[in-house]
């Protein structure tokens, strides 16, 4: 987990208690110009704007780093779906050896 993930984190937190003690405490207001404003639910209103950026960012990053380990692993050709994806250890063993593999993995039928 990134650092700016844990900061995202931190004002989700932060503007779930400001809105909810905005609602419970209405009398927490202020007067700037001609705006009266409950200064909990602006706080929490602020946050969640900013967690809602912060959220698109980290996942423009972590997009990134998945588009970049994808490249890496179509370079030696394990990508995809199925045995050789789910286990990187299976990779360097052909088809044959893939498909006894799985059989010997099945449950024996007791019957048979």
């Amino acid at each position: 987990m990134s650092r700016l993930a844990k900061w995202k984190t931190t004002f989700q937190v932060v503007a779930l208690g400001s809105l909810i003690l905005g609602e419970g405490l209405p009398q927490w207001t202020t007067t700037v110009g001609a705006i009266e404003a409950n200064v909990p639910h602006t706080v929490g209103l602020t946050t969640l704007w900013a967690a809602a950026v912060l959220t698109v960012v980290t996942g423009w990053f972590d997009g990134e780093k998945e588009r970049a380990d994808f490249s890496a692993r179509a370079a030696v050709g394990n990508v995809g779906v199925g045995p050789k994806a789910a286990c990187p250890l299976l990779v360097g063993l052909g088809t044959q050896a893939r498909v006894q593999l799985a059989m010997n993995s099945l449950p024996q039928n007791p019957r048979s």
